[in-house]
């Protein structure tokens, strides 16, 4: 009975193992295809609610959970099951990096104009992306926002901040330093329709002198086919992007960012 007993229960496990992917399946569809979002949610609950902590079953059904509350604004709900996927491991990559798209949703700048002065305690929305951490990261230190960064041209690191329906950007404008060595900054813009426009000219910032840079919506151009003008209304991310050559680490003292 005992030899009957362990043969078969592989075989139970292995079919509870294909019901929970074909429930995950469906949930899916209702989703995708029907548009039934909190029926979609209420399964993967009780998936998740099922499910073996390790399963690695359950970190597909923690995203699929995360990015549905995402989906409907729900950024609290959101943001609480993807951090449950990075905490226990089965979700490490894609819970963080949509966890990182929540973050800068909620956070993103909703009215102009704005000016960010980096006092001890100002809330500010640049973000340092998390795949970037190893190569360096962000503080406020009396009035400056620090950036330390070792330059990589194949996988530029960057600042990020999100916009949402601010109306038409007029310009930018940027107050910096680099105090280790010369800087290469890229300036780019993601589009509402997730096009991407760069400066025509990288700013060119030498170091230990105070550098001022104005640019406006005519002053970047396509990086991909795309229409030749960036439309100054149509404005979803900013980034920040480090092009310098590869060497030593570079460190940026940034005092004033302004947008109109």
């Amino acid at each position: 009975m005992l030899a009957a007993f362990v043969f078969v229960w592989p075989q139970a496990a292995s079919a509870q193992d294909l019901d929970d992917r074909q429930t995950f399946s469906d949930a899916l569809l209702d989703e995708a295809a029907y548009g039934d979002i909190d029926q979609a949610v209420k399964t993967y609950e009780r998936l998740v609610g099922r499910l073996p902590g390790d399963d690695p079953l359950r970190g597909d059904v923690l995203f699929a959970l995360g990015r549905a509350h995402w989906s409907t604004g729900r950024l609290d709900a959101s943001r609480t099951w993807l951090l449950e996927g990075i905490r226990t491991g089965v979700c490490p990559t894609r819970c963080r990096d949509l966890l990182e798209r929540v973050e800068l949703e909620a956070a993103r700048v909703t009215q102009l104009p704005l000016t960010w002065t980096f006092d001890d305690g100002a809330e500010h929305a640049l973000f340092h992306p998390w795949r970037f951490q190893d190569r360096g990261g962000v503080r406020t230190d009396a009035g400056t926002l620090v950036w330390r960064t070792s330059p990589d041209r194949r996988q530029p690191d960057r600042l990020v901040m999100g916009l949402g329906d601010v109306g038409p950007v007029s310009s930018l404008e940027l107050e910096l330093a680099s105090v280790s060595r010369d800087m290469t900054l890229q300036l780019v813009v993601i589009t509402v329709d997730d096009r991407r426009y760069g400066l025509r000219e990288a700013l060119r910032v030498p170091t230990g002198m105070p550098f001022h840079a104005q640019v406006s919506p005519a002053d970047f151009v396509p990086v991909e086919d795309g229409p030749p003008v960036l439309v100054d209304d149509a404005f979803a991310e900013l980034w920040l992007v480090d092009i310098t050559d590869e060497g030593e680490p570079l460190v940026v003292a940034l005092d004033r960012l302004t947008l109109r």
